[in-house]
């Protein structure tokens, strides 16, 4: 899978792109790629997405946008740990990580002088 932050968010699966859903889905997807492999409190997402201002319905509208994510992205990648949502990232999966690398490698090639 290739997960990308870094312009639209966006997963890829065998080259295919995979439906994220709307612009909450999508921010809540963006915000457990910020995250990656670490749990994120329910009520930090709820912020996240709603500012100083959430509906009455905040906490069942993200079970729902992390079960459309589950069913998108796999069971086994979007998981409920600690009250909270926990996105699995496997290393060189995300565009971030990969840009960060590429970087490194880069200073570690051309120290300065």
């Amino acid at each position: 899978m290739d997960f990308s932050v870094l312009g639209p968010v966006e997963v890829r699966a065998d080259h295919q792109p995979l439906p994220l859903g709307g612009r909450k889905q999508r921010a809540l997807l963006a915000m457990l790629l910020h995250h990656a492999n670490r749990s994120v409190a329910d009520d930090l997402l709820v912020d996240a997405l709603w500012s100083e201002h959430p509906p009455k319905t905040a906490d069942n509208n993200l079970r729902l946008y992390a079960s459309r994510l589950r069913r998108s992205l796999g069971h086994d990648r979007v998981l409920r740990r600690h009250g909270g949502y926990l996105l699995v990232v496997h290393p060189g999966e995300l565009d971030v990580h990969r840009f960060q690398s590429l970087a490194k490698n880069g200073r570690d090639a051309f120290p300065a002088r």
